[in-house]
């Protein structure tokens, strides 16, 4: 493939609903891992947590 076909290919693939969608998704599901981190880690930090270890850790997600 050519530096063309691979811009058109590129071209293409940005104007894509389906890949702006997907983009969007991960987007979205990223900031919640990040949100849900910081829910986690927040009480840990100020010892507001009951234990500070994995088994704490699975306690609190259960």
């Amino acid at each position: 493939m050519n530096s063309t076909g691979v811009r058109s290919a590129a071209s293409r693939a940005g104007h894509s609903r389906a890949l702006t969608v997907l983009a969007r998704v991960g987007f979205a599901i990223s900031g919640l891992i990040h949100i849900l981190i910081g829910y986690f880690s927040i009480p840990v930090a100020l010892n507001q947590s009951a234990e500070d270890d994995q088994s704490g850790a699975l306690t609190e997600v259960a």
